[in-house]
């Protein structure tokens, strides 16, 4: 088992029912609880406490994945669409 964006954008969505549209104003709250599951199941998986590294990796990886996620909504609310990368 590991976390993965899929568990992270679940956080978000948790949260969402919570906060409710304001809820891109406590993505560092989310990252805090994201960065301690992670942990978590790094020292399960890896037996180690070096958790770090593997932290800035997943965060660098998966951030951007979950701005998507929030973006996504409120475009499709304007009749728009995401287009990722150079998808002209």
């Amino acid at each position: 088992m590991s976390f993965t964006s899929k568990d992270l954008v679940q956080l978000y969505e948790n949260k969402k029912k919570i906060y409710g549209i304001e809820t891109y104003r406590h993505i560092s709250e989310i990252l805090r609880e994201a960065k301690s599951i992670h942990k978590k199941y790094f020292e399960i998986r890896r037996g180690m406490t070096d958790h770090e590294q593997s932290w800035k990796a997943f965060k660098g990886k998966n951030l951007e994945k979950i701005l998507i996620h929030i973006l996504t909504d409120e475009v499709k609310e304007l009749g728009l669409k995401i287009s990722l990368g150079n998808n002209f």
